[in-house]
């Protein structure tokens, strides 16, 4: 997670230095879009179905439905609790970026914070906004790009976001841009329940 104050990270934590980590970081099994054109054909293929979109969120969906997902969910609600154990909620607002069907959203939700999901298609915002209803403001944009004023919310998440744009460089900064408190950032990584099942190619994960 990182911290910061009016769009300043304190203590060890350098945002350049942060920020250039981020940028040239690549996730295992999720190789940075800038770096396609370099990449074999069978990996360069498995980079294109990695982006995210109302597919791949629907996927995701169905799987935390299953043993597995509900395992895996329950984890990682017991480790954003200790991220954020110190951050006031009640009257405060927070970003979800990335909202996808509203998973992680309705989380937060339930932590109490004022919650707002942001997501590139409207088809995705609608699944996010069956779920959580009147409980949720919904946004479509583009991360790199947030349409919202500086300081705007008092603080927001990118879960499971850095590792499918061009460019994390830019979503990190317009986060911590509009975000006056402080921003989670939260990866899914090769060694996930979620990857593992995938490359085990199960019928009822495999994407289409």
């Amino acid at each position: 997670a990182l911290r910061e104050s009016r769009s300043r990270l304190p203590g060890r934590v350098r945002p350049r230095a942060a920020l250039r980590h981020l940028a040239r970081s690549r996730v295992r099994g999720f190789p940075a879009l800038r770096q396609k054109d370099t990449l074999p054909a069978g990996i360069q293929k498995r980079v294109e179905a990695d982006m995210w979109n109302a597919e791949t969120a629907r996927h995701l969906h169905d799987w935390y439905a299953t043993p597995e997902g509900t395992y895996a969910i329950a984890q990682e609600n017991r480790l954003f609790q200790q991220l954020i154990s110190q951050w006031p909620r009640r009257g405060h607002t927070l970003l979800d970026i990335g909202c996808g069907a509203g998973i992680f959203l309705e989380m937060l939700w339930h932590y109490g914070f004022d919650v707002t999901g942001l997501d590139t298609g409207a088809e995705l915002l609608d699944m996010a906004r069956e779920r959580l209803g009147n409980r949720a403001e919904f946004q479509l944009g583009q991360p790199e790009h947030l349409p919202f004023d500086d300081n705007q919310f008092d603080y927001v998440a990118l879960l499971t976001v850095l590792e499918y744009v061009e460019n994390p460089e830019q979503v990190l900064r317009e986060a911590i841009r509009v975000s006056y408190r402080g921003v989670i950032v939260g990866f899914m990584n090769a060694c996930s329940l979620y990857q593992i099942q995938r490359m085990l190619h199960r019928p009822s994960l495999e994407f289409r």
